[in-house]
């Protein structure tokens, strides 16, 4: 179409894990063009993980209401020899200790004004030792 630009909506990859689980997660952050970020243009970024309960209503009408997310995390910088710039994120036991089933984790990137936000599936195994 003349005028009109299509924008692909980029999803994460479902992720499957037990409550309390803490290994720490570490996300490369991507270029449009599909190339690593340099650490000088990474530095420069911000990048938010958060984390609501599948089974919430949304939408737009004067009913809706906003959904508090069940935590946030910020990301923190870490050059790896190996792997370049990642963003990695820390897991106490009681992030997800007590959660089970469902939910949708959202990671924000933001550098200056341009905000680019990604979703994707997330399940949570009961913890049988909570």
């Amino acid at each position: 179409m003349i005028g009109e630009k299509e924008i692909k909506v980029h999803t994460l990859p479902d992720i499957e894990m037990y409550g309390g689980d803490t290994n720490a997660w570490e996300i490369t952050i991507m270029q449009d063009s599909g190339t690593t970020m340099t650490p000088a243009m990474i530095s420069e970024c911000e990048i938010v993980l958060s984390l609501i309960p599948f089974k919430v209503s949304f939408g737009v009408t004067s009913g809706s209401v906003a959904i508090t997310p069940i935590f946030t995390k910020t990301g923190t910088l870490v050059i790896s020899p190996v792997d370049g710039p990642v963003f990695r994120f820390e897991f106490s036991e009681n992030d997800t200790k007590r959660l089970r089933g469902k939910f949708i984790y959202q990671i924000e990137v933001r550098h200056e004004d341009d905000i680019r936000l990604c979703q994707g599936n997330m399940y949570i195994k009961q913890n049988i030792n909570r």
